[in-house]
């Protein structure tokens, strides 16, 4: 794993990041790993709770494509729920809204 660029969602103290999982796997390839606060307790036994950071990871098969989000989310263009659709882990979706 190769991290290609890190930063934060402006305005706010969420860190993100484009990784490039390419040279490890194939069922997914570039990632904008986000690391938001959680606003519920997750109803999972290793969720993150209330309030505290967790990694919400958004999943794309191409450099570009994570590129584009990437500055979306930095720039505030777009915020985590416009990409619910891309969260990799289903019980995370609900903590990002």
């Amino acid at each position: 794993m190769k991290i290609i660029e890190k930063g934060f969602i402006s305005n706010t103290d969420v860190r993100i990041q484009i990784e490039d999982w390419s040279e490890d796997y194939n069922c997914f390839q570039y990632i904008v790993a986000a690391y938001p606060k959680a606003n519920k307790n997750s109803n999972t036994l290793f969720g993150p709770e209330y309030n505290r950071k967790f990694r919400c990871q958004l999943n794309f098969n191409s450099n570009v494509e994570a590129k584009e989000v990437f500055d979306k989310l930095k720039s505030e263009e777009k915020e985590l729920r416009d990409y619910i659709d891309s969260i990799r882990d289903e019980y995370y979706k609900c903590l990002c809204n």
